[in-house]
């Protein structure tokens, strides 16, 4: 058979008459938001056709690069001790 989601993705599987149920994990790298098809072309040429089953998307985030999260923990330290200093400013000018 050939699977397709669109432009995404593209593959043709093939198995023996004989094959039992078999799990086929597949990931796909989609960089926007997009409307594809999901396709599923059988060309067995048996009187049973495609067996198809528990067919699922599953939505993944990717790990943030390990440069993004320094300048993040940088930036919170920054605001931190600007935080501090502008505190102890203001106590100072009460105090005067």
């Amino acid at each position: 058979m050939d699977v397709s989601l669109g432009n995404l993705f593209n593959e043709t599987i093939t198995l023996p008459s004989t094959a039992n149920f078999t799990t086929f994990t597949r990931n796909i790298t989609v960089t926007s938001a997009t409307t594809a098809k999901l396709a599923f072309d059988g060309f067995g040429g048996d009187n049973i056709g495609l067996l198809l089953d528990d067919v699922k998307f599953t939505k993944t985030t990717s790990v943030p690069e390990p440069t993004n999260i320094i300048g993040v923990i940088a930036f919170g330290a920054f605001s931190a001790t600007s935080l501090c200093k502008r505190k102890q400013l203001q106590k100072a000018a009460i105090k005067a």
